[in-house]
């Protein structure tokens, strides 16, 4: 007889990665902290194009290549044309006892997140916002029955999402400043074919 199993069909992917900072980059962050405003619950950069500094090239290269080896793995394009660029870029600013509302990130395909410094119990929380039809208690969560999901994030760590992935942070209880920098992805080039009626270009 055969050992039973249980299928993850159409699992929603992030990806969890891991890039350097140069000494360039953390000045020009830096900098950019000194001009933000309240958004609710923490605090977000007045510049909503943070990426598109020039001290900030090679950070933005970097995670370009970071996000577009999600893409390349997880989605395995046939259109080998197809490219991904950065939409808007932001910094986001976390202190003790703040959080981030629960959002999730309109015009846009992918969103990703690069914590560039955090403290140890820092994270980020994930929901399954799809139609139940009834609720189970669990004894044990896991990832089939779960309604949310929480990462745990190290400096340095970029996670990459898709941007209908509904999340939040949870109140942060350490005095270290939990600090950010967001961005929006979308597409380049053509989706589909003529043939089929599905052509789209972008």
């Amino acid at each position: 007889m055969k050992e039973p199993k249980i299928y993850g069909l159409f699992p929603i992917p992030v990806g969890h990665f891991q890039i350097d900072l140069s000494e360039q980059d953390k000045k020009c962050l830096e900098d950019l902290e000194k001009n933000m405003e309240f958004n609710r619950q923490n605090y977000i950069s007045n510049n909503k194009y943070v990426l598109e500094e020039s001290n900030l090239k090679d950070l933005k290269i970097n995670l370009l290549t970071t996000v577009s080896s999600f893409v390349k793995n997880i989605y395995d394009p046939l259109n080998e044309d197809l490219s991904i660029y950065i939409t808007q870029s932001w910094l986001n600013i976390t202190n003790e006892k703040e959080s981030h509302h629960m959002h999730d990130h309109p015009n846009s395909m992918w969103s990703a997140v690069f914590y560039y410094d955090v403290g140890e119990e820092d994270s980020i929380k994930f929901y399954n916002t799809s139609t139940r039809f009834f609720s189970i208690t669990p004894k044990n969560y896991n990832s089939f029955n779960s309604v949310s999901w929480k990462i745990k994030v190290n400096k340095n760590d970029v996670l990459v999402f898709p941007s209908t992935l509904w999340h939040n942070v949870d109140l942060k209880k350490d005095k270290h400043l939990r600090k950010s920098l967001a961005f929006n992805i979308f597409l380049k080039g053509k989706l589909g074919n003529a043939k089929d009626a599905t052509e789209l270009i972008l």
